[in-house]
């Protein structure tokens, strides 16, 4: 045990080294409960550090994602207040029935309406929409 508490002054590499070369020292060492009770104390540590190290990674993860997600929907809105510009611009005012469905489309279904919005007539870009 004293073995062990001069441990302290020492590097780690002297104590490793010291132990191996004390095969007694070893074996008392295996089969006492303070070696458990470290190991015990560093998993613990461990967790806690591999926890706190994965709260962080996760935050940054999150924040990436929502910056995305962010940009994303920015686009979306754009694409929509660009379409209604253009129907508004080729066609007058946009009955309410059309702007809720270019409201609820997707971007998919936004991207692919351009062809429609550039040349289609109204009832053609109201089909797209699902709209009689």
């Amino acid at each position: 045990m004293l073995f062990l508490l001069a441990g302290l002054r020492f590097s780690h590499e002297e104590l490793a080294q010291a132990m191996r070369e004390a095969k007694v020292t070893l074996n008392l060492w295996e089969e006492s409960s303070l070696k458990e009770a470290l190991a015990d104390l560093a998993r613990e540590e461990g967790l806690e550090e591999g926890l706190a190290e994965g709260i962080i990674k996760g935050r940054e993860e999150g924040i990436a994602r929502g910056r995305e997600q962010g940009r994303e929907q920015g686009e979306v809105e754009g694409q929509r207040v660009v379409i209604c510009n253009l129907l508004t611009a080729r066609f007058g005012a946009l009955s309410d029935d059309l702007v809720a469905a270019i409201n609820a489309a997707d971007a998919a279904t936004l991207t692919g309406m351009v062809p429609t919005l550039a040349t289609g007539a109204l009832a053609d870009v109201r089909s797209r929409f699902g709209l009689q």
